[in-house]
């Protein structure tokens, strides 16, 4: 059954700590959670656990129609199944455009992060009390929270028969974040329905063998690797090929059975499922080749080792490259870590100790791989299980927070190299099994005979005596040995681990294979169905391995600044705009206050701010001051210039001339003249009655 989408919406009855489980410098101990511009954000995985917490307790009254696994999935169980409630981040109206109009601001130094969160949050302090209700030593904390009255809305998505489970849920769900039972994290939910099912988008059929696609990532993804470290979950930066292959397999499975058909495309490997990599500004993004290496001491020249021997001393590239002729360019993809905890299922709080991390790649990231197809019945089959413009969650905790991606079919296609009469580098862009002829997975140069169409000879630079015309030799060889190792989550057991050449490892070969096209399409080696094998042939330059290292690029999401700027981002931009003409006011009220002589008595200055909150009627007021009270103002002036009576008078022009220095939309600022120049004379008699009250 597909799943249906529906908006959920938060509103904030109470101020609201979303915690992050890190602090902000040394005045905040426990801060909320933003994105990078500073707009509040409130994690999906958040609201599916407590979502889940309703769920059991209407299941343990007798009120729920589904049961929990049916509705959230088995617990520990890493299924990538799409049919439970799959959650996203809750974000502020109107994310998009808010969150491009703010960057673009920030970009041009006009505001800044900081600024903008500030609009959202507000500082409590709190202590701990001992049991004789004294403050105990050292327990003072601050908090950042959320302001009451801020809105949210996110997406739910999970099949209509369940709908009024998730309804009675979401009505329950009355508190969220750290807290919530100690009067913070008040709120109220809605749902509203989208009418749009998941997987009913618009159908963009591709011809022929070769079916490119794009993945465009709306949250941020997950692909796990090993790590060494326990507590953290690490990403690759690109996307295997059977993480797509897996999507596919769960799509033909929801309105087929395991038949032949799926035997065939999915199993046995007659459809190919390549790895997806960056593309970033149009250009594919791959491993770096081991055979290109940098010098230490002039870090923007490189060479190819596999035309040639240096002696000076070098490094070696670890980053996704972009390679071309003779130039070669890095891309730097900026990974975020969240820091997690479990939750102990009897008491719903963190249990000590168990907190992991997630290091994720950031959304709006585009992947490009190919499928690759063996005749046009099958073309129709794939393209029918995911249509273009499907929203699909893949990579780890895809059901909440993470995973969000949208698939595209594409047209676009980088054909291969066809003049097979030139030299060609054949490198691997993914680690490749190479089997001997007993079966078994061999590191011996020799055995890559099985695989290349055409006879294949290794031999070194020193040996002359080869014939060329006939042969396709390998006269060098820049490579690196690893090792594999799988799990099979259906079975619950490992893999086979397997010797493989690793990714980057490079061949330099005197002319193109007979097969190339296929190699490149299809892989080389074993298990090329998961993504094992892939290869890209290039063409020998004539630089003689001398190549040169551009600048690495920096990803940075495309944001569109919207024509019109939103609601929300209009307050904040003239909140912020406000508060640096009022920070900068005050300031030169302090200024001035101290450079003022002879200060009027007390009671005066008291009287004089008490007239400062209507500053419309001030200098009306102030011209009916009585006499020795005007005496008293005209006796005060400021070191070297004018009395404290026309300096006060002359106010409106000062605030006049700082709103014309703010980079800002000033047409808001001039509506709030007047309480600019209440902040102004304010600031300036309170700093006054200090002088007055140090001297006594």
């Amino acid at each position: 059954m597909e799943l249906q989408k529906y908006t959920m919406k938060i509103v904030l009855l109470s101020d609201t700590l979303i915690g992050s489980a890190e602090g902000c410098g040394a005045t905040i101990d426990k801060d909320s959670v933003f994105d990078e511009v500073g707009l509040p954000i409130i994690p999906g995985k958040r609201i599916r656990g407590l979502l889940k917490e309703q769920g059991k307790l209407l299941h343990n009254n007798g009120y729920l129609k589904n049961s929990i696994i049916d509705l959230f999935g088995e617990e520990g169980n890493t299924d990538k199944k799409q049919d439970y409630l799959s959650v996203s981040n809750f974000t502020v109206l109107e994310y998009k455009e808010n969150k491009a109009s703010l960057y673009s601001k920030i970009k041009e130094k006009k505001i800044t992060r900081s600024e903008v969160i500030k609009c959202f949050t507000t500082l409590r302090t709190m202590t701990r009390i001992d049991e004789d209700g004294i403050a105990e030593d050292s327990s003072l904390r601050t908090f950042r929270l959320l302001k009451k009255g801020a809105e949210f809305i996110g997406e739910l998505s999970f099949k209509k028969s369940q709908k009024e489970d998730f309804d009675n849920m979401i009505m329950l769900l009355r508190r969220v974040g750290t807290m919530r039972n100690r009067g913070l994290g008040h709120i109220k939910c809605s749902i509203s329905e989208k009418n749009i099912p998941v997987s009913e988008v618009s159908d963009n059929l591709v011809s022929g063998q070769k079916l490119v696609y794009k993945i465009t990532t709306l949250e941020p993804l997950i692909i796990t690797q090993h790590s060494d470290d326990p507590n953290m979950y690490e990403t690759l930066q690109y996307i295997r090929g059977t993480v797509i292959q897996g999507v596919f397999a769960q799509n033909y499975l929801k309105s087929n059975k395991a038949d032949s058909v799926f035997t065939r495309l999915i199993v046995k490997g007659d459809t190919v499922f390549s790895n997806a990599y960056p593309f970033y500004e149009n250009n594919s993004f791959f491993p770096a080749p081991l055979s290109i290496v940098r010098e230490k001491y002039a870090q923007k020249k490189a060479h190819n080792l596999l035309l040639k021997s240096i002696e000076e001393q070098t490094s070696g590239i670890s980053s996704l490259v972009n390679i071309k002729e003779t130039k070669i360019q890095a891309l730097t993809i900026p990974q975020e870590i969240r820091l997690h905890n479990k939750i102990n299922n009897q008491t719903r709080v963190s249990d000590d100790g168990k907190l992991f991390n997630y290091q994720s790649l950031p959304a709006g990231m585009v992947f490009k791989g190919h499928i690759f197809v063996n005749n046009q019945a099958d073309i129709k089959i794939i393209n029918s299980l995911i249509k273009s413009g499907s929203e699909l969650r893949i990579g780890r905790s895809a059901l909440s927070e993470y995973g969000k991606v949208l698939f595209e079919w594409i047209t676009e296609d980088e054909s291969c190299i066809k003049d097979n009469s030139k030299p060609v580098i054949m490198r691997l862009l993914s680690d490749t099994i190479i089997y001997n002829k007993f079966g078994f997975s061999s590191l011996n140069y020799q055995d890559i005979n099985n695989y290349l169409k055409g006879e294949v000879k290794i031999h070194h630079e020193r040996e002359v005596n080869v014939d060329k015309k006939n042969k396709l030799t390998i006269p060098n060889i820049v490579s690196k040995k690893s090792r594999i190792e799988g799990f099979l989550n259906v079975w619950k057991l490992r893999k086979p681990s397997e010797n493989v050449f690793a990714s980057g490892s490079c061949f330099w070969l005197d002319k193109l294979p007979d097969n190339a096209e296929d190699l490149e399409n299809k892989g080389l080696g074993e298990r090329t169905v998961e993504g094992y094998g892939e290869v890209l042939f290039s063409t020998v330059e004539k630089s003689g391995g001398e190549m040169e290292y551009l600048d690495s690029l920096l990803f940075i999401e495309r944001m569109d600044t919207p024509d019109i700027i939103p609601l929300i981002a209009s307050d904040v931009i003239e909140s912020i705009s406000y508060n640096q003409v009022k920070s900068i006011i005050e300031g030169k009220a302090l200024s001035d206050a101290d450079k003022t002589l002879k200060i009027p008595n007390n009671h005066l200055l008291g009287k004089l701010r008490g007239m400062a909150a209507n500053p419309e009627a001030f200098i009306r007021n102030l011209d009916d001051l009585k006499e020795p009270a005007r005496k008293q103002l005209r006796n005060s002036h400021l070191e070297g210039g004018d009395s404290l009576y026309e300096h006060i008078k002359e106010n409106n022009n000062y605030v006049n001339e700082i709103i014309s220095k703010i980079p800002v939309d000033r047409d808001y600022l001039k509506s709030k003249i007047s309480l600019l120049q209440q902040a102004y004379l304010e600031q300036y008699f309170i700093q006054l009655r200090r002088k007055n009250n140090r001297k006594k």
